[in-house]
């Protein structure tokens, strides 16, 4: 019961550290610390690469919530090996956040990028000039990748060559198909706009949208796929909370006996990871497109 009286002292912690100080120089303690946690600081690069943000205040947020429902579900069960559950979970859900915000980014690239293609590759028929097309071009566009387009003609206009504004905006995309566009877009920069220059950008991009239908029709299935596990998952717990019913000596044997109470925690642990890598198993790996 000892640990529990920590709680509070917990919180105030926690607390401590997550509500933002006036100065900045306690701001800069508080970052020193947390980049000092084993494996944030490799984490946070990891995200920040595929343009993903997951700040610090957000890591402890979900570090921390994932210890406290642990220390309570502890608590109400009298199951102290739960302990091990939330140290578990504040390992694995900050990655797990971080990959599905990774996916989710690079499939909200993946299915605006055509459309905003498309918009530019008809500018290039009226204005023959990848800066002046831009210019034309980058306010009809949408979502995340316009604003892409938008730093590419900043650089242009700062004086980047074509070229160079193409190598940046490509490690920002990061698709295949994309660096297929830039790779022709620069060919018909030294050879001139003509129509089967135009005509071959514009087939990229519906080579871009073909895929994103497949990719549409694959991720029906993937959800499909998933929700099948979530069924079957949830009827293999059904199997401990019928046998709890079944009480020996006014005692139930998972929450009552050492062996029941390690078979539960188990069993938690193995769902858990048994979801999220049937996650990544079935969710199709974008980075490859």
């Amino acid at each position: 019961m000892g640990i529990f009286v920590l709680i509070p002292i917990i919180w105030a912690v926690a607390l401590f550290i997550v509500v933002p100080k006036s100065k900045v120089s306690i701001f800069k303690q508080q970052a020193g610390r947390v980049n000092g946690i084993p494996g944030v600081h490799n984490l946070q690069s990891e995200a920040n690469y595929d343009g993903v943000n997951l700040n610090k205040r957000e890591y402890l947020i979900i570090s921390l919530g994932s210890i406290l429902v642990g220390v309570l579900i502890a608590y109400a069960l009298h199951n102290y090996l739960f302990l091990a559950v939330s140290m578990t979970l504040s390992y694995m859900l900050p990655r797990y956040v971080v990959s599905k915000l990774k996916r989710n980014h690079r499939q909200k690239i993946l299915f605006e990028l055509p459309d905003n293609l498309k918009v530019f590759s008809s500018k290039l028929n009226d204005f023959p000039s990848v800066q002046t097309a831009l210019e034309q071009s980058v306010p009809d566009m949408h979502g995340e990748t316009q604003k892409y387009f938008q730093e590419m003609l900043d650089d242009l206009k700062t004086g980047f060559s074509v070229e160079s504004a193409l190598i940046e905006i490509k490690k920002k995309i990061k698709i295949k198909r994309f660096d297929d566009f830039a790779e022709k877009l620069q060919v018909a920069v030294e050879q001139g706009f003509h129509e089967r220059a135009i005509y071959s950008l514009k087939e990229t991009g519906r080579e871009m949208t073909a895929d994103n239908l497949i990719l549409k029709e694959m991720q029906i299935k993937s959800r499909k796929d998933m929700r099948n596990l979530f069924i079957i998952t949830a009827m293999s717990w059904s199997m401990p909370v019928i046998l709890s019913g079944v009480n020996t000596d006014n005692s139930n044997v998972f929450l009552d006996t050492l062996y029941g109470q390690i078979y539960i925690v188990s069993f938690v642990l193995i769902t858990v990871y048994a979801i999220v890598k049937a996650e990544d198993y079935l969710a199709l790996n974008l980075d490859e497109l």
